[in-house]
């Protein structure tokens, strides 16, 4: 149904039935892709605490990369593209060419929300630490998140 090949999917892009599709179908695309493929992460910037909001994907692909920078861009999203490049992998101890988006700021994230949203715990909980305190601590998991929200871990206790 969506013409991805068996196996490796590095020469791939977006398929032509979401290319070809309606807002909503894109949109919903999108957010099932953040919330298995895309990271959140909040960055210092100029300050000591971590408050500067980052979407991104990396992709070996970069013809999917260029179609999802397109298709954000037709969504009015300010998106950044580095082309491919070498990237090391702390997981396999291994260097692979990547390509890469960041969707950065405040109103990118807004109308990120607004628009597409995410539904994996994963990113929606750092996204209420953010929207709640300002910042969002690095290297914390769910649970710790979690429990930031609830009440039950002190966001302070963390390194800032």
């Amino acid at each position: 149904v969506f013409e991805l090949p068996i196996g490796s999917k590095k020469n791939s892009g977006l398929p032509a039935l979401i290319k070809n599709s309606t807002k909503e179908i894109k949109t919903n695309f999108l957010r099932g892709l953040a919330d298995t493929d895309f990271s959140l992460t909040f960055k210092r910037k100029n300050k000591k605490i971590h408050y500067y909001p980052t979407i991104d994907l990396g992709s070996a692909s970069s013809l999917l990369i260029k179609d999802v920078k397109d298709l954000l861009r037709e969504l009015s999203f300010r998106v950044y593209y580095l082309k491919r490049r070498s990237q090391f992998d702390k997981r396999t101890g291994l260097y692979y060419n990547a390509s890469k988006i960041d969707i950065n700021g405040v109103k990118n994230l807004v109308h990120w929300m607004d628009n597409i949203g995410f539904t994996s715990q994963k990113h929606l909980t750092k996204y209420y630490i953010w929207k709640k305190y300002g910042f969002c601590p690095p290297y914390t998991n769910i649970d710790q998140r979690t429990a930031i929200l609830d009440g039950r871990l002190d966001i302070n206790s963390f390194d800032k």
